[in-house]
């Protein structure tokens, strides 16, 4: 770039200003495409000019690892499944392995056997779609519930399918076994009871 430099500004002094607009031209489109390159293979964003642009958007951004995982703008770790349930599932709902099929998911029928929460806002029958297996995400809480959901208490699989519930962690002592094995994460929000609600939690899985 420095040669170039150079040699144009030579031109311009020698009143060559046609060929000094041609070479500054071209010094500005390589500096141009080099600011503008945001894709590079498996959707690896790389930004070398205009940060600033994006700042605004930066919570919107996904990691994209693979065409079956991801790590979500929200800070969990995604897959992607068939959903086998037979029915349309919706965000947050929780999810666990299918007895019939391979690679499916259904709703998370008996407290205990789940092992992610939907990530998208709904699901088809028979569609591909996230499901999110560890870190942060909203999961949808069974309606009214006996105790609302507040930031620090366990977040486990309710009776009602697809849906979570709370309770509170025993302190110095261990969950029951039962309570144990229906744990899904820890919620980090407070949220009122009522009617669909989602709330944010760290997900894991015993």
């Amino acid at each position: 770039m420095d040669k170039l430099n150079q040699v144009s500004d030579r031109l311009l002094n020698n009143n060559f200003q046609f060929i000094y607009d041609w070479a500054r031209s071209t010094y500005d489109a390589v500096i141009e495409n080099t600011g503008d390159i945001t894709t590079l293979e498996g959707d690896i964003v790389t930004i070398s000019e205009n940060i600033d642009t994006i700042e605004g958007d930066i919570d919107d951004i996904e990691a994209v690892l693979s065409p079956k995982c991801k790590f979500t703008a929200e800070g969990g770790l995604a897959i992607k499944m068939t959903n086998g349930s037979g029915g349309t599932v919706y965000k947050g709902e929780l999810v666990a392995a299918s007895t019939t099929a391979d690679s499916q998911f259904i709703k998370q029928t008996n407290t205990y056997d789940s092992f992610g929460a939907v990530y998208d806002t709904s699901i088809g029958i028979g569609a591909d779609g996230w499901v999110v297996i560890s870190g942060i995400a909203q999961v949808l809480i069974e309606n009214s519930p006996a105790t609302p959901v507040t930031h620090g208490m366990i977040c486990a699989g309710a009776g009602t399918d697809g849906r979570a519930t709370a309770f509170t962690n025993p302190g110095g002592g261990l969950p029951g076994t039962d309570n144990h094995f229906r744990e899904c994460g820890h919620f980090i929000e407070s949220k009122d009871a009522g009617t669909d609600v989602l709330a944010y939690a760290v997900l894991h899985f015993n």
